[in-house]
């Protein structure tokens, strides 16, 4: 289902998702991975800041992540130290219940019914929240 929309995300959407809240970010592999090294600006511009348990957050607005292209595409889609919502974003499964964000503009214009619709039928508990 998000392959399918890969098209949307990119071209209608503009990748909401990587305009706006922010991440955690759990190692400093994934801090510097996603900050294609300009960690060192991202931390003096507030983008990046260190979190009291460790961890790191990135403020997506109002830049955006730093490892999207200009064409709207992920530039670390591939790499595994790529933050663990950013594979699952909007679909999140846990074990027989799927949870999708309603902050995603395609699960507000309906674009997962048909898959929503097969879950059901599988006896999947859906959430949009």
């Amino acid at each position: 289902a998000r392959k399918r929309i890969g098209s949307y995300c990119m071209n209608e959407c503009k990748a909401k998702c990587c305009r706006m809240g922010q991440l955690l970010l759990s190692s400093q592999k994934q801090v510097k991975t996603i900050s294609k090294g300009k960690m060192k600006k991202l931390y003096k511009q507030k983008i990046l800041s260190r979190r009291c348990d460790g961890g790191t957050d990135l403020i997506l607005h109002p830049f955006g992540c730093p490892a999207l292209s200009p064409q709207n595409k992920c530039t670390i889609f591939t790499k595994k130290e790529r933050p663990r919502i950013c594979d699952e974003f909007p679909i999140f499964l846990r074990g027989k219940t799927v949870l999708f964000a309603s902050s995603c503009p395609a699960v507000k214009k309906g674009l997962f019914d048909t898959e929503i619709r097969k879950l059901k039928e599988h006896e999947y508990r859906i959430i949009i929240q």
